[in-house]
């Protein structure tokens, strides 16, 4: 059990890694796009959404996000909220393996956005 715990923890660090390095190249896409004679790049493919200031959890803020409607990243909804559903249902626990799979799929659709986002901006770079 400790194990999986351990496993549990260093995935949910990679993921907490994996959005501030997407949330990098986004800002390095909001640069690109501001800079002059950039102009034919596209706000969509460049740069978030902006978002209202709100009290919600970043993590909440980014699964709002339409960028992260993809079939292997699995949204959990708000974690307090989800943990007091829990707490009173016992049906709701999910195995310490189901939470390493759902963790390694979200890490795994981590990784391929960031690469994605890494080869877009690589092609916006070589057409200047």
């Amino acid at each position: 059990m400790e194990i999986l715990e351990t496993q549990i923890m260093m995935l949910m660090e990679k993921i907490e890694s994996m959005s501030h390095s997407i949330e990098r190249l986004n800002s390095k896409f909001s640069l690109l796009e501001s800079q002059p004679g950039s102009s034919h790049l596209r706000a969509e493919e460049t740069h978030l959404p902006e978002r209202g200031s709100s009290n919600h959890s970043y993590t909440h803020e980014l699964s709002d996000l339409p960028i992260w409607d993809h079939k292997d990243v699995l949204v959990d909804d708000d974690y307090d909220n989800r943990r007091e559903i829990s707490e009173s249902r016992s049906d709701a626990y999910l195995s310490p393996e189901l939470q390493v799979q759902r963790l390694t799929a979200q890490l795994t659709a981590a990784y391929n956005r960031i690469a994605a986002l890494e080869e877009q901006l690589l092609s916006k770079r070589i057409q200047f």
